[in-house]
């Protein structure tokens, strides 16, 4: 199974009345109309210049601040956060906003620091909640990051990132059953959301519940058949109940948007075995390991092949680097069948 888990993140934007002079308040709002529209880097250039007349207003470094933030420029971003707080300590929009910044520089420290001082400031401030517990999740603290979803949900019950991402944290810790249960609740909100039939999907197959698993991926590929990893996991489900020729089907799919992809040719080399198609796993194997060397399943797998075609040969010289590259069941199948 592959499976590939995303953590959405949230910036908070506050617009400012100005009572300033008029130069001031005229670039102030330019930048604010511009940062409404997405004109990122034009209102940055009007903040500068509100900036250049009025270097005391904390609104305006923290909207430069979220102008920064917006188009990546994080570092930027969090100086002018900084020089916001300095001017209005008890902000806490901008240490939150801060704290994400950090958290996209990978200042972890940093960025959970200003969430919770955020959090000191304005407790019940449900997006750096949201924000912490995927910082939460980034240092592998899984229960900590579903308290903190739990408590965006008390403050807003309706927020499908926020179930979904729990979902996620109990899939990391495998607790599949409360995973399934956040992501159809999640389903129930968003029902057009395919990543939610996908990760419902991967819990269901976490729990051997294979044809449950099945529906939520092919509602997956419905809604994006583009999805290349759903349909990897529905060929796995499907090899596993028996229909390999669908598997088949799937991973055909897969090799022509990643014919390189050694994992796939593996996947389909087993559905062809599984069909007493052994020359075909055999070549299947072969295009694995040719992309990559390394791969100890091809290794083993290709020596089963050759094992039933009477290669015996070749079959133990295929274990042998099955065992080179630490396959778990290499070691059985030399003494089972090589010695």
């Amino acid at each position: 199974m592959k499976v590939t888990l995303s953590f959405n993140i949230l910036l908070f934007v506050l617009f400012f009345k100005v009572n300033a002079q008029t130069t001031y308040e005229d670039y102030f709002r330019s930048g604010n109309f511009k940062l409404d529209k997405k004109e990122f880097k034009s209102a940055i250039t009007d903040y500068t210049n509100a900036i250049a007349v009025n270097n005391e207003s904390h609104e305006v470094y923290y909207n430069r601040g979220i102008a920064h933030l917006s188009i990546e420029n994080f570092d930027a971003a969090i100086q002018d956060f900084t020089d916001a707080v300095k001017l209005k300590p008890n902000f806490p929009e901008a240490f939150g906003n801060r704290g994400l910044a950090y958290f996209n520089l990978k200042k972890y420290t940093e960025a959970m620091n200003d969430y919770n001082a955020a959090l000191v400031l304005k407790n019940d401030f449900h997006e750096v909640y949201f924000n912490r517990g995927n910082l939460k999740v980034k240092r592998n603290k899984f229960d900590e990051a579903i308290s903190d979803y739990t408590k965006v949900l008390e403050l807003n019950p309706e927020f499908v990132q926020a179930i979904s991402n729990r979902g996620d944290a109990y899939f990391e810790m495998e607790n599949y059953s409360k995973a399934i249960v956040d992501f159809t609740k999640a389903i129930e909100l968003d029902s057009k959301n395919w990543k939610l039939y996908y990760n419902r999907g991967n819990a269901k197959f976490s729990r051997e519940m294979y044809h449950d698993a099945l529906v939520d991926f092919n509602l997956a590929i419905d809604l994006n058949p583009k999805y290349m990893e759903a349909y990897y996991n529905r060929a796995v489900v499907k090899s596993i109940i028996g229909d390999n020729q669908g598997a088949i089907e799937d991973y055909n799919e897969i090799l022509k948007v990643f014919p390189e992809d050694d994992e796939t040719y593996v996947g389909r080399g087993i559905s062809k075995f599984r069909l007493d198609d052994f020359d075909g796993a055999i070549m299947d194997y072969t295009f694995a390991i040719a992309i990559n060397a390394l791969n100890s399943e091809a290794y083993y797998n290709r020596g089963l092949s050759k094992l039933v075609s009477n290669q015996k040969e070749n079959a133990c010289n295929d274990f042998k680097k099955a065992l080179e590259f630490k396959h778990a069941n290499a070691t059985e199948a030399l003494k089972k069948y090589c010695q």
